[in-house]
């Protein structure tokens, strides 16, 4: 579901109407600038109520990585609550 709901949102911030899979690159596949990028990962980061460090922003310029590393962080936020 959270792969649904991610896969939804990358899919109406794209810029290039192509279809999203695992190793497209937000930039040069999806066709994304550094400032869509950013927003659209606030965009996640409010509605996850997560938060991305510069470092691992680098790290996934991929659809693969960013579903990655979105599932460790609500999983890691949800333990934070327990």
């Amino acid at each position: 579901m959270l792969n649904d709901e991610v896969l939804e949102a990358i899919n109406k911030a794209k810029r290039i109407p192509v279809p999203v899979v695992p190793d497209s690159h937000f930039f040069m596949d999806l066709g994304l600038d550094s400032l869509g990028f950013v927003a659209f990962l606030l965009q996640l980061e409010r509605r996850y109520t997560i938060t991305f460090d510069i470092m691992e922003i680098e790290q996934c310029v991929q659809v693969d990585r960013l579903l990655e590393l979105i599932h460790f962080k609500v999983k890691e936020c949800s333990h934070d609550h327990d």
